[in-house]
């Protein structure tokens, strides 16, 4: 329950801090735009339909680009607490060129933390692995 209760918690803060960057009070979204034009303007409105679209979903779909002012907002937004691990995954993979390597890339990683969690002797864990960091 109270795990639930944080994470709620953590939605909320992460939720207002988009709607601050939304409406213009943040100085990282003016600072990243130029001189108004039409087409800066439009950029712009795209930028934050898209930001808005990603951020109201309550299972935190991320959904990723390759415009790299929309990459620049999502960093500058992010903190690991709030990082749906799966979701990020999936979605960075999809920006991936070639099934094929993605899923080679995939098992690499999988087999690369497979190492980590070998314990030092059986039924001894290594105590310099955090094993619950690496499940998640």
């Amino acid at each position: 329950m109270l795990r639930l209760n944080k994470a709620q918690e953590e939605h909320e803060i992460y939720s207002q801090r988009i709607k601050d960057s939304l409406s213009g009070s943040s100085p990282s979204i003016k600072s990243g735009t130029s001189p108004a034009t039409s087409s800066s303007n439009a950029a712009q409105s795209q930028l934050r339909r898209s930001i808005e679209a990603a951020t109201n979903h309550v299972d935190h779909t991320w959904k990723l680009s390759t415009d790299s002012g929309f990459c620049d907002q999502v960093r500058a937004e992010f903190y690991f607490e709030q990082a749906p691990s799966v979701s990020l995954c999936v979605s960075i993979l999809k920006q991936h060129s070639s099934r094929t390597e993605s899923g080679r890339l995939i098992l690499s990683i999988c087999d690369m933390l497979s190492g980590y969690m070998v314990p030092i002797s059986p039924g001894v864990p290594n105590p310099e692995i955090d094993y619950s960091l690496i499940i998640r």
